[in-house]
């Protein structure tokens, strides 16, 4: 999932010098500073960190979060050992993209449980206290799914032990599945926590929707659990793939359902107090977007943003995805507070694009929404979605790259000022001519007072191949931004 933050507030000028001096740069100096790797960060924008503990050779990061001070928290998947059981790998770099040697050891943190439970990463969120949330999937040893979620010390040295029932840092609830694709945590102003699963339904085939609150310490909420059936007939398969929370503190649930019959899209409005359906969202609590097709459409990510900037202004709930056609390639909704497709984007429409040229497919795995964010200014020109998306690359061998799309403001159409006619791409293997696939999972938007225009970080993995060996890495890319901001004043 990815967060949209602001961190300390500069005065609006500096924003606007920021803006000035890239509006004074030469035309093609201007035009290329829009979404291209940023050359202070790592090498040339990339960075890779390999983990290669006990004789595993696959890692790969999974979520990134931003620190206030511009610090940099990776989480991830680390092989623990060659037979293929999966501990949590946390990463903390330096706004220039180096390890940070206060972390962890070194900058790098790894983390298990027993010795035959494998844990996968979906989630990192850091907390105004600077403590550090994790949230994933378990898999005990005798192959009972569960979830789990981890607090860390500000430092990574340790988990936070005033978190979960335990007193190790962790809570742990077996029964339920959460998919490697979704994102299940959100974290609400008063410090609760939201987790999301799916569990099996019973007798007839298919999964349910569980939503679980806990406080700020890791113990069970004011509702505890709620279950969700989404199904409008027919066996079903509810699969919950993103959470957010909207600044009234309602919770949001989007999902993949699948019935006998087809797939939709899923998106769920709960009071954050009950766990209960909010009826004034769509009348029952549950809204639907169907695409043409008849195929299963996954949801990549959602992310909701205001339309205004006043205290209560609207609200958009932004779904984006991977759309079932010959190809795959991506799709995006936008629905308004109540639950309906929303006029103000693409006409009503869901937008369905075509995958990026030269690639064959193209699988939305995050997404930055169209938003109203101004580094220290109240106006605002909104800027068009950025669709996150690994895709198979024609020229190398369908070896996977990661993907960049950019839309028009409220447009299904490409935003042409943005990387190469509104798509850019991002590889580490084609540069050293090697083969793998460099598989983008999450990213995040932000600004430092230094930079307040803006930056784009996006983690993954990258897979050096040979004929005989594979292995990945960490892989953690930063692009310049660069916004239309007009305004002045304090927010």
């Amino acid at each position: 999932m990815i967060t949209y933050r602001k961190f300390a507030k500069v005065p609006a000028f500096a924003g606007l010098i920021a803006i000035a001096a890239l509006a004074g740069a030469p035309a093609s100096q201007a035009a290329n500073v829009e979404g291209q790797l940023d050359p202070t960060f790592g090498s040339g924008g990339r960075v890779v960190v390999p983990f290669d503990v006990g004789g595993g050779l696959y890692d790969e990061a999974t979520a990134v979060d931003v620190q206030p001070d511009g610090k940099i928290i990776v989480a991830g998947n680390v092989r623990l050992t060659g037979g293929g059981l999966n501990g949590v790998g946390l990463v903390r770099l330096m706004p220039d993209g180096s390890l940070d040697a206060s972390f962890g050891s070194g900058g790098k943190r790894v983390f298990g449980m027993a010795p035959d439970a494998s844990l996968t990463a979906n989630q990192v969120i850091v907390q105004p206290d600077g403590k550090i949330l994790i949230a994933g999937s378990y898999g005990g040893d005798d192959d009972t799914p569960g979830f789990f979620l981890t607090r860390f010390n500000a430092d990574g040295v340790d988990t936070d032990h005033g978190f979960g029932p335990y007193g190790q840092g962790s809570v742990i609830v077996t029964g339920y599945h959460v998919d490697p694709r979704s994102r299940p945590m959100a974290l609400a102003e008063d410090g609760s926590i939201f987790m999301i699963a799916s569990v099996d339904s019973g007798p007839a085939e298919g999964r349910n929707i569980i939503v679980y609150k806990y406080n700020s310490q890791g113990f069970e909420g004011s509702f505890g659990y709620t279950s969700l059936n989404l199904s409008r007939g027919g066996d079903h398969w509810d699969i919950p793939q993103a959470i957010g929370i909207q600044q009234d503190g309602k919770v949001v649930v989007a999902a993949d359902s699948n019935t006998d019959t087809g797939s939709e899209v899923s998106v769920v409005r709960l009071e954050p107090d009950t766990g209960a359906l909010d009826t004034g969202f769509n009348g029952v609590g549950i809204a639907y977007v169907s695409l043409p097709g008849g195929c299963q459409d996954q949801v990549g990510a959602m992310q909701i943003t205001r339309r205004d900037s006043s205290a209560g202004g609207s609200q958009d709930i932004w779904i984006a995805g991977t759309h079932c056609i010959t190809n795959a390639a991506p799709f995006l909704a936008d629905l308004d507070d109540n639950g309906q497709l929303s006029t103000n984007f693409n006409a009503g429409n869901v937008a369905t694009l075509s995958p990026q040229p030269g690639y064959s497919n193209q699988h939305v795995v995050d997404l930055v929404a169209q938003h109203t964010w101004a580094y220290g200014l109240s106006l605002f020109n909104p800027v068009g979605p950025i669709l996150i998306s690994g895709g198979n690359s024609i020229a190398y061998n369908n070896n996977v790259d990661m993907l960049l799309t950019r839309l028009l403001p409220d447009s299904n159409q490409r935003d042409t000022t943005f990387g190469v006619n509104g798509d850019q791409v991002v590889y580490f293997n084609h540069v050293g001519g090697g083969l793998g696939d460099d598989w983008p999972s999450a990213a995040i938007r932000y600004g430092t007072s230094v930079h307040p225009v803006g930056y784009l970080l996006m983690v993954g993995s990258v897979q050096q191949k040979t004929p005989s060996t594979s292995n990945s890495d960490f892989a953690i890319v930063r692009l310049l931004m660069r916004d239309k901001v007009y305004g002045n004043g304090f927010d």
